[in-house]
């Protein structure tokens, strides 16, 4: 129990300290279309997906970024009855460019695992994600973004594919 404790005051130390130390940004995005390619025994094609993605960078060196996502997606099959959900927990490593006052852009690879459910049935899978994209400021901490969020996940005989469409707002702390 103690470890615990001790463990989790160091962590928020480290969270707080990161926070406050005028070299991170909070990012979310929504993606409203979305498209799933499941490769396996047999072969599946998305009609439509969505979804929400929010995370946090801390800003290294010279545009240098770590940080984690949280990401929900969800996604219609034609061959389903029920939607298909993949809910990633993700850290990655990124490269913001900046490009003259206004705009940057921004390349980020994640890895981690996912939840992936359809129905009642759910399995964990490990999940990476390549993210490239702009951005354009709006204020001095504040910048709308726009990009594509491509996917690979390794499941029991199957690699899913996906491509994201993401639409966001980048807010530094």
């Amino acid at each position: 129990m103690l470890k615990k404790r001790v463990l989790l005051t160091v962590l928020l130390v480290l969270a707080l300290s990161c926070a406050f130390a005028g070299n991170s940004r909070i990012d979310v995005k929504a993606s409203p279309y979305s498209f799933q390619y499941v490769k396996g025994d047999k072969n599946y094609s998305s009609t439509y997906g969505f979804g929400f993605e929010a995370g946090y960078r801390y800003n290294i060196v010279k545009g240098l970024t770590v940080g984690g996502d949280v990401k929900y997606s969800n996604y219609k099959y034609s061959e389903l009855s029920d939607r298909y959900n993949v809910l990633s927990f993700l850290a990655n490593a990124g490269w913001t460019q900046q490009l003259g006052d206004l705009w940057t852009l921004t390349a980020e690879f994640g890895l981690g695992v996912q939840r992936r459910s359809v129905g009642s049935r759910s399995i964990a899978a490990f999940g990476m994600n390549l993210y490239t994209g702009a951005g354009f400021a709006v204020s001095k901490n504040v910048s709308v973004t726009c990009g594509a969020d491509f996917g690979l996940a390794f499941q029991k005989n199957f690699k899913d594919l996906s491509v994201d469409v993401m639409l966001g707002t980048a807010i530094k702390l």
